[in-house]
């Protein structure tokens, strides 16, 4: 597994040094990977608020068309792990 040095690094006073901050990493084997940056891409609004119920009825079928395929590692890179 090698995720662990990664998080030690982040929490180090190298990785705040070195100004990393707000970034999204990974790790596949012994690869470290930067991610690109979450953004809205859908935002829906209820003006009494929101119930579990409600999300369920009005709030999922308005935002599942705007869903990220949730694809495997395998889909996206073109290699195996290193």
């Amino acid at each position: 597994a090698q995720i662990a040095p990664m998080c030690v690094y982040l929490v180090s006073d190298a990785a705040n040094e070195m100004g990393v901050t707000a970034q999204i990493f990974g790790s596949r084997m012994n690869e470290q990977v930067l991610f690109g940056q979450n953004r809205p891409i859908r935002s829906i609004h209820r003006e009494e608020g929101w119930t579990p119920r409600s999300i369920h009825e009005e709030g999922m079928p308005a935002l599942v068309p705007s869903f990220v395929p949730n694809d495997r590692s395998a889909d996206i890179f073109c290699w195996d792990p290193i």
